[in-house]
């Protein structure tokens, strides 16, 4: 088992207008600038009041439930090689299409894919990143459909951390949309890697991102670098997952 570290603790200290009152503490200066503040937060509600009254508001748009997906519909390394939101370079893997099971019905339908490309990090670094992801389209009832992709999500999360000789961090989370889980630490070979495995529907995916060899670098800076470029291609294939995958 890889040994685990705490997350680096957060930087503590005084920030925004704590500290803007204790380097211009005068008392008047500070009296008006509350009156100031006051005085622009009751014109912009009783602009937005009157906004409302004339009844301009938009409704915002909603999306309608999602029964079904045509065949075909999902091809997610397609979609980040054609439109990468990271600086990729030359794809690694052969590209061969995903791999679409059961749509025809008689056993769970799925779709699957994984690819990897050279990706241009901090200081023009070469790290790698690997991609690959798995689909529950259709099975017998939602609620198996839902386990499925639950079990797969545990699965991926233990491989993932076995990967790592040493772990700095192991995170869960989790919102609306999905949860997630984010691992960061030192390969057997000594390169820093950051792996996210991510649920959103009924479909997981995993972004691998790590250094091609061992370099010395800031921990916390590496992470969010690395999870950076993760959180661009999350973006990326979540908004495919949840338009397209059945509710």
């Amino acid at each position: 088992m890889p040994d685990e570290k705490a997350p680096p603790k957060r930087k503590q200290g005084i920030y925004g207008w704590r500290a803007f009152f204790l380097m211009f503490g005068c008392g008047g200066a500070a009296a008006l600038l509350v009156i100031g503040t006051v005085a622009g937060v009751i014109r912009m509600t009783a602009s937005s009041l009157t906004s409302e009254d004339s009844g301009d508001s938009v409704a915002l748009p909603t999306r309608e439930p999602v029964a079904t997906m045509t065949p075909g519909a999902i091809d997610l390394c397609e979609l980040i090689n054609d439109a990468p939101p990271v600086t990729l370079t030359a794809r690694i893997d052969e590209p061969n299409g995903p791999d679409e099971t059961g749509a025809g019905g008689g056993q769970a339908w799925t779709v699957s894919d994984e690819c990897s490309w050279g990706l241009i990090g901090e200081d023009s670094r070469e790290w790698e990143m690997r991609f690959s992801y798995k689909a529950i389209i259709a099975t017998d009832g939602n609620e198996k459909r839902f386990s499925m992709a639950k079990d797969r999500f545990e699965k991926e999360s233990d491989s993932a951390r076995r990967l790592f000789g040493v772990i700095e961090v192991n995170e869960n989370s989790s919102n609306e949309h999905g949860r997630q889980r984010e691992i960061f630490g030192v390969l057997d070979s000594g390169a820093q890697a950051y792996v996210l495995v991510r649920e959103v529907k009924s479909s997981v995916y995993v972004v691998d991102i790590r250094e091609q060899s061992e370099s010395p670098g800031n921990e916390d800076y590496r992470i969010q670098q690395f999870g950076s470029r993760a959180s661009d291609i999350s973006t990326l294939v979540d908004n495919p997952l949840r338009d397209v995958v059945p509710d």
